[in-house]
């Protein structure tokens, strides 16, 4: 038969009106006296003993029981439904009452009409209608509409198939050396390789609640693939490859793909002076003499000697530089090198070599020494921010400059800046006198001849070109400033010994170390150098 609650029915007699209850069925619940006695509550029938009434539910377990409630007589009503919403508005709950033992019955009419008086215009459940009224079930909940959840969407993703990471440094080893074979620096690329695939956005499906309103999905989110040269895609954008050989790179969301030339031997005699336009690896050495030119990174899997390397990105040399006087590295990013004798190397990032020996580096922001030996030996060593290093100088009290800061070349260049853009001031002020005359003039409907107009002409583009300058310095000017205020806090950091010989710079200040020190940190306060222990 199925599980049934137990429920109520009023019964009107000649000297009263009487409540049957009706015991449940197959595990079905009791009748609940709060039920009930609301019930009573809102027909206004009473007045009744709610104890006795509890007595009597509970004697209604298997079999039916009854009990006076009112002395009122002839009062029927008919079969009712009360209505429960979730709080989402996606489910409608009946609860349905019998109605007197002469009163009327609902049909199915009467039935959905009041859903619909109560605003229920969606997911009325007919089937489940249709199962009570050809079988009454009273004082249980029942579904008697439903909503439609959205179907929520897929928000687009790209999956890219290489490193979008390369770390770009040398592996710390346990002993305390570094491991300048694994920089990762390039991410190699073939021709034809699948650099990345978008999985495009699936849009969601809006729902419904029982009343009727449409429930929107959350938005998804859309991408698209996006490439610089080198790269095609698919037909249907959802592809992209790579169209040549080389090293690639994910700046921001846009992908790069850049040729790489490599040497399969020395840059010498055989290959002449080599300028690229992409990035460049030597699997050999590079000699004395000759000259490497890259718009990339470059990297040297053997020693240069006295040669001149140039990188518009970094500069990796796995073993490192034999300078003899003569080898000179330049980077607008990076240099990294396991050591470097009797070389030139300047880097507008960071600078980070396994030895320095009798060395002229320039950094502009830091030098890290690290490896095996992480020592600086003689020369002139200079860096934006911080030194850091493990000794510097020697017992036979070679001179090592070391230099942290502000440069005086950046300082003289920030003046020269600031006194050619009080100048160019002066002259846009000028040509923009001359320009607002002439249409001024032009205004007032003034005719000029065509040799007034070429100096007019002649003027504007004066004037474009110096404004460009004064914009171009002030940029400059902005960046100097920035280096300045972040040297305040510049400092060089030793983690072993600092011996006699040693000459240190910091924004300017200068002192000698006259007395060997140990584990320090040079830095400025008060406006002068002090070190201190770590």
């Amino acid at each position: 038969m199925g599980v049934k609650n137990g429920y109520f029915q009023l019964d009107n007699r000649a000297d009263g009106i009487y409540v049957i209850i009706f015991p449940p069925e197959d595990g079905g619940q009791n009748v609940d006296v709060m039920e009930l006695t609301a019930f009573l509550d809102k027909k206004g029938i009473g007045p009744y003993d709610i104890k006795e009434l509890n007595m009597v539910i509970q004697t209604a377990v298997k079999n039916q029981a009854f009990a006076k409630v009112s002395d009122q007589k002839g009062l029927e009503f008919g079969e009712s439904m009360e209505l429960r919403f979730s709080e989402d508005h996606m489910t409608a709950t009946a609860r349905f009452y019998p109605p007197t033992t002469k009163g009327q019955v609902m049909d199915m009419k009467e039935i959905v009409g009041d859903l619909q008086y109560n605003h229920i215009q969606y997911g009325i459940n007919a089937e489940i209608l249709q199962g009570f009224v050809q079988n009454r079930t009273y004082c249980t909940d029942i579904v008697v509409a439903r909503g439609t959840q959205p179907v929520q969407g897929k928000d687009a993703y790209i999956t890219y198939n290489f490193d979008v990471n390369p770390t770009g440094k040398p592996k710390q080893l346990e002993d305390g050396s570094v491991d300048f074979h694994s920089l990762n620096i390039f991410t190699k690329v073939e021709k034809g390789a699948l650099l990345a695939t978008l999985t495009p956005a699936v849009q969601g499906k809006p729902g419904k609640d029982v009343y009727g309103n449409e429930i929107a999905p959350a938005k998804v989110k859309n991408l698209s693939l996006k490439y610089s040269r080198n790269i095609s895609v698919s037909e249907d954008k959802l592809q992209m490859f790579s169209d040549v050989s080389g090293d690639v790179q994910l700046v921001g969301d846009t992908v790069f793909v850049s040729d790489t030339y490599t040497v399969m031997a020395d840059v010498d005699p055989s290959t002449g002076d080599i300028e690229y336009d992409g990035n460049v690896i030597v699997t050999g050495n590079v000699r004395t003499g000759f000259t490497i030119r890259a718009k990339g990174s470059v990297q040297v899997n053997g020693v240069v000697e006295g040669a001149y390397i140039y990188s518009g990105d970094s500069i990796v040399l796995n073993r490192g530089m034999q300078g003899m006087s003569k080898g000179y590295l330049e980077a607008e990013n990076n240099i990294v090198a396991k050591f470097v004798e009797s070389g030139t190397l300047t880097a507008k990032n960071n600078i980070t070599v396994g030895s320095l020996l009798h060395s002229k580096v320039k950094a502009g922001n830091d030098i890290v020494v690290n490896g095996k030996k992480a020592f600086i030996i003689g020369g002139d060593v200079s860096a934006g921010h911080m030194i850091d290093v493990r000794s510097t100088g020697n017992q036979m009290e070679t001179l090592t400059v070391l230099r942290v800061g502000i440069f005086q070349e950046q300082l003289d260049k920030l003046n020269e800046l600031r006194t050619t853009n009080e100048s160019i001031k002066e002259d846009i002020e000028k040509y923009t006198g001359v320009v607002n005359m002439f249409r001024t003039q032009l205004a007032k409907g003034a005719k000029f001849l065509p040799e007034q107009i070429k100096k007019l002409q002649s003027v504007a583009e004066n004037l474009k070109q110096l404004e460009k300058q004064f914009n171009d310095n002030d940029v400059e000017i902005k960046e100097i400033e920035e280096a300045v205020e972040q040297s305040q806090g510049c400092k060089i950091k030793v983690s072993d010994v600092v011996n006699v010989g040693t000459e240190v710079h910091l924004n300017g200040h200068y002192q000698a170390v006259r007395q060997s020190v140990k584990r320090c940190i040079f830095r400025l306060a008060g406006g002068e150098i002090e070190h201190v222990g770590y």
